[in-house]
């Protein structure tokens, strides 16, 4: 009895191991009573207005460039009434990313976290995205992980497109990295990135970013795992036979 119960033990810590993740802390996630406005730059040099503002929302550094076109946008933060989001986001506060119509408004919106990536682990970045009803608004958007300044994963053009509902409301949408025996050097970072396309305006609402990471399990974990259970149901079946002969 008490041999089963160690082998039963021991099949529940191991197979704990594999699924458990860990939060990573991402200051401000969720824009909550932050109002900020980073705005297109209304004045510039040639023919049209060329220039990026750049500025803090929270934590995060946020930035919103115009073209010689003369297209503006910005990317706010604030409640969800003041920025005509739809309910159902996290809390209160949302942020709105307002694009241009036409080719060459940019918006960008990044964080660098201080933890470092680890190695044989699984990441998964998980935000709320209203992208309204036009898909097509934000074909030349991405969103992506960073390690330091640059890109270890990114979902970007239809990729990124085709998982979008066209309910003009809040759903969730993910991201999964995995390393390997060396891990990628620099911090942790996210960016959402998002480009006006030609004949396409209006905006777009982000929220609540999460990042978490699981332990890949080394094989001998793996193996112990599937021996404790292995054992443990052997026991049990071996009892059933001895009570009833």
């Amino acid at each position: 009895m008490k041999i089963k119960a160690l082998l039963l033990l021991t099949g529940l810590l191991a197979g704990t191991s594999l699924v458990q993740a860990t939060p990573i802390n991402i200051p401000n996630y969720s824009f909550e009573g932050i109002t900020t406005t980073i705005a297109s730059p209304t004045t510039g040099l040639g023919v049209g207005i060329i220039g990026t503002n750049t500025g803090p929302i929270g934590a995060w550094s946020a930035s919103s460039g115009s073209s010689i076109a003369g297209l503006l946008g910005s990317i706010s933060s604030g409640t969800t009434n003041s920025l005509g989001a739809p309910g159902g986001a996290d809390g209160s506060y949302v942020v709105r990313g307002n694009l241009p119509s036409g080719v060459g408004g940019s918006l960008d919106l990044r964080q660098s976290l201080t933890n470092l990536f680890l190695a044989n682990s699984i990441y998964t970045l998980t935000f709320e995205i209203d992208g309204g009803t036009t898909a097509s608004l934000l074909s030349g958007s991405s969103i992506s992980l960073l390690a330091g300044s640059g890109s270890v994963a990114t979902l970007s053009g239809t990729n990124f497109t085709a998982l979008l509902d066209g309910n003009n409301d809040f759903q969730t949408l993910s991201l999964t990295y995995q390393t390997g025996n060396a891990a990628p050097s620099g911090v942790i970072g996210i960016d959402f990135n998002a480009n006006s396309p030609a004949g396409t305006g209006g905006n777009f609402f982000l929220d609540n970013f999460q990042l978490d990471v699981t332990a890949v399990p080394e094989p001998s974990t793996v193996m112990l795992a599937s021996l404790g259970s292995l054992l443990f149901f052997g026991c049990s079946k071996y009892r059933k036979h001895k009570l009833r002969h």
